[in-house]
């Protein structure tokens, strides 16, 4: 995984602190340089698995048939972003959840690869170096297979870098903002999308009019065989 090496900042390691208020936890990673914090829940709710389901708001129609059917088929926290997220409420606060749930459902069309939202969601699965044992893909887009088809999309992120690059050209330092972490995002996506959709296709992803019935089996293995006690 590439990921270090593509200027995003994460540091393994370092000093964690934990600060407690209003019932969250506040962790902080420092390693003197760079600083990230989250909101990490003080319990598991009801000892549930939390299963995180990332989607392109295009592809509702299919995250709306998953969804519906494994609320109505386990008991798990099953989370998404309509229903998770309150009005005005952070998106990117929401997505840097992420790393802290027990698995991940990435319905992967070509809308979701070309959508920063969703590719910002990669990133934080990315996060984990288990990753691939985390998720669990449900491939719209079978082109991916294709190296070609792989390669068209790093050219893609790579030319959503080189514009918002230009775009800022001019722009004085002090003045670019947040728009300096748009920029390195979309490096960061260019860098890591090739190996993540290797790591994708290497997989015997199941064909998607049997996904959700496979997603509702594995979880069933899962919580039966997982040591954890949900």
């Amino acid at each position: 995984m590439r990921y270090e090496n593509c200027n995003e900042f994460i540091i393994r390691g370092g000093q964690i602190n934990i600060a407690e208020g209003f019932g969250t936890i506040n962790a902080v990673q420092n390693n003197g340089k760079v600083m990230h914090s989250s909101n990490i829940k003080e319990t598991r709710q009801d000892n549930k698995m939390e299963v995180f389901l990332s989607y392109c708001w295009s592809d509702d129609f299919v995250a709306n048939e998953i969804y519906d059917y494994l609320k109505s088929n386990i008991d798990i926290e099953l989370h998404r972003d309509k229903i998770d997220i309150g009005t005005w409420e952070s998106i990117k606060a929401y997505m840097q959840s992420i790393p802290q749930m027990d698995y991940i459902i990435l319905l992967i069309s070509d809308s979701y690869l070309k959508s920063p939202n969703c590719m910002y969601e990669v990133l934080e699965v990315l996060r984990d170096r288990d990753y691939r044992n985390k998720i669990f893909p449900a491939v719209i887009n079978t082109s991916i297979y294709n190296p070609i088809t792989r390669a068209n999309y790093v050219k893609y992120w790579q030319q959503q870098y080189d514009e918002l690059n230009a775009s800022l050209q001019g722009i004085e330092l002090q003045n670019i903002g947040k728009l300096g972490e748009d920029l390195k995002r979309r490096q960061n996506i260019a860098c890591n999308i090739a190996d993540f959709l290797e790591v994708v296709s290497d997989m015997n992803n199941p064909a998607m009019e049997n996904i959700k019935i496979v997603i509702l089996e594995k979880l069933r293995e899962l919580i039966t065989h997982d040591k954890r006690v949900w």
